[in-house]
This record gives structure tokens, sequence and C-alpha cells, in this order.
């Protein structure tokens, strides 16, 4: 079974080292599904330049289609650029910009009314984890930001378990805490009756020391990768490596 990875590049890349990032990842076939997220600017050119390669907008507008909206971007306007995925709620979009559950809420309804699938992030702070909260803040995260009402339609759904106390520290969940959390995640969506149009991912310091750690527990799709994704030789290996083969 196909895992899915998404490559996160955030502001990070030159167009001219993203292009030629992607014009290596097409010379060879993958073991798994991938997605990248460039930074905004590049988006248009590398779709038009690489139609094999799936990219995803790293953020949308809560504004609908078209308006006097300057400096946004509605999920309409990234479909017509030929884009199929955008993220939303990203945690450092929720304390950077103090994005609520809400208005993430509304980023996703809208990306499902342009045929985009909504990459929506969820994730608790080292304090909640230690409060022992962190299940019913994630649970609330969820209700609030998925639009449940919306899901169904023909399009996919991704939720990207992203602990905030985990990332760019290198440590992550160990094997009984992903475990928990994905066994609640799932729980929720099957008694939502949304499970199969709904993928779960992990997020947050993942690399290729822990990526198969990651992977064999069940219920967790794929991975969105940060930092490491900017490095093409480990991507290129955890694209090809069968590690749930094994």
């Amino acid at each position: 079974m196909k895992k899915l990875i998404i490559a996160n590049w955030k502001m990070h890349i030159s167009l001219d080292d993203a292009f030629k990032f992607c014009a290596r990842l097409i010379e060879q076939q993958h073991n798994n599904r991938f997605i990248i997220a460039p930074p905004t600017p590049y988006l248009a050119y590398l779709s038009d330049k690489f139609k094999s390669i799936e990219f995803c907008g790293q953020n949308v507008s809560q504004f609908e289609e078209q308006g006097s909206y300057t400096g946004e971007y509605s999920s309409l306007l990234l479909k017509l650029s030929g884009i199929n995925y955008a993220i939303v709620g990203h945690s450092e979009r929720r304390s950077l910009f103090q994005e609520s559950n809400k208005l993430i809420r509304q980023k996703a309804e809208n990306c499902l009314n342009a045929k985009i699938s909504p990459i929506i992030c969820i994730g608790e702070d080292l304090a909640t984890r230690k409060n022992n909260n962190y299940k019913n803040f994630l649970l609330k995260q969820l209700v609030e930001s998925l639009p449940n009402d919306k899901i169904g339609e023909g399009i996919d759904v991704i939720i990207a378990y992203e602990p905030i106390w985990t990332i760019g520290t290198g440590i992550i969940p160990n094997q009984e805490e992903l475990i928990e959390i994905f066994d609640v995640l799932n729980c929720f969506l099957q008694q939502s009756q949304v499970a199969n149009n709904v993928s779960l991912v992990y997020g947050g310091s993942v690399n290729l020391g822990n990526i198969e750690k990651i992977l064999s527990v069940q219920n967790i799709d794929g991975v969105m990768i940060g930092k490491s994704s900017l490095d093409y030789q480990i991507l290129v290996q955890i694209l090809n490596y069968r590690f749930f083969e094994k």
C-alpha cells in the first residue's frame, strides 16, 4: 500500500532550485504518492511545467472565489491554476496569525467548494500535553475545523496531526502515543461517517531516522515533512522506501 508524502517547503528555496528539484524528481518512478507545497509565488509556474507532480498551496483565503482582497488568493484561483490541494490551519498560521478553528473551517469549506482537497492541520502544545487534556483539545480542533457536511462529495480531505511540541525539535511521540492519538482520530471519523473520505497523516520532525516507526502505526496514511523535504536525497529515499512491506 502506498503512503502519502507531503513536502512542505514553507518560505524556503529559490525558484531555480525548486525547478531543478522537481526536474530530478520526475526522472524516476517512486513507490509512494507525494505532494509538494512550494512557496506560493512558484505554484502556477511549477504546476504548468511539471504536470505529473501534485502541487499544494500552503494557505488559502477565507474569502470565496474573487473580490477586492489585496494580497489574498482564493481556493477558486488555486483551482484555476491547476492546484488540487491546500494546507489550512498549519500550526504556524494558528500561532503567528492567530487563525481560529472557525476561520480554518471556512477555508476548508471554500476548498471543498472549489474541488480542492484541504489538508487540515491540528495539534497540541506542550502545556496541553502535560495537562493530559490533549485528546479533548484535538477533538475540539477537529470538530470546529472540519466541515463534515461538505465531505463525501467526491473530494477527499486530509487531516495532519502535528504536535506543536515536536516541531523542529527532532523529537516525536513514542509508538504508544502515536497509536493512542490516531486511534482517537480514526474513531471520531468513523462515528462521523466520513472516514472513507478522510486520510490521516503525521507531521512534526519527520526524518529518515523515524519515518519507518511513524508509518508502521495503524491508521497513519502518510506524513507531512518540513525541513527534511528540502534535502533531495532524503526525500527521494523516503519516496522510494518500501518500509511498510517489511
